[in-house]
C-alpha cells in the first residue's frame, strides 16, 4: 500500500457545501475530483461557484444507488477514463447499511477496504498523492461495531471545516 501518498478522511458533519468547495479548489487546479453520492446530484450548491465553467470538467459527479454499484465501480478501475486525485463520498454511512439492524460489519470492512483499494490504483496509476474523503452521519450508525471499522481504515477524522488538501 501506499500509505505515505494515500490520505483517507472520515469528516462527521455531512457538510455538502463545504466539500463541494473542497472539490472545486482541486479542479481549478487541473485536477480530477470524483464526488460520490446515494442520490442524484443534478447541480452544484448554490452558494458554490466555480471559477469558470471549463474547470468542471475535471469533476465527476458519481450517482450509486447502493453499495454493489459502488464496488462494481471501484473493482472496474482499468475502464476509468479520466484517475481522480480526489474521491469524496458523501452519506458514507448508506453505503454502510449502518442505519440497520442486520447490519453486517464485514461486508462495510469489505467496502472500506475497496475505497482504499481504489485510490492506491490512483496512485500507481497517477504516481500522485490521492485524497479520499468519506462523510457520514454518526448519528445515523446505530451499530457500535462501526466505529472500529472508522479507526482501522480512515488515518484521519475531521470536520469539512479543519481539512486542508
Amino acid at each position: 500500500m501506499n500509505s505515505n501518498k494515500l490520505e483517507s478522511i472520515l469528516v462527521c458533519d455531512n457538510d455538502i457545501v463545504g466539500l463541494f468547495k473542497i472539490a472545486l479548489k482541486l479542479v481549478e487546479s487541473g485536477k480530477y475530483v470524483w464526488f460520490i453520492s446515494p442520490e442524484p446530484i443534478t447541480s452544484l450548491p448554490k452558494n458554490v461557484t466555480p471559477s469558470t465553467k471549463e474547470v468542471l470538467k475535471f469533476l465527476t459527479l458519481l450517482y450509486f444507488k447502493d453499495t454493489r454499484e459502488l464496488l462494481k465501480h471501484f473493482n472496474s478501475i482499468q475502464t476509468w477514463f479520466r484517475i481522480p486525485e480526489l474521491i469524496i463520498i458523501i452519506d458514507f454511512h448508506h453505503y454502510l447499511d449502518c442505519e440497520n439492524n442486520d447490519y453486517n460489519p464485514t461486508e462495510s470492512a469489505f467496502l472500506c477496504a475497496s475505497f482504499l483499494d481504489a485510490g492506491n490504483a490512483c496512485i500507481k496509476k497517477l504516481n500522485k498523492s490521492v485524497y479520499l474523503i468519506a462523510s457520514l452521519d454518526l448519528d445515523k450508525c446505530k451499530n457500535k461495531n462501526v466505529q472500529i471499522l472508522l479507526d482501522l481504515y480512515f488515518n484521519k477524522i475531521s470536520n469539512t471545516s479543519e481539512i486542508n488538501i
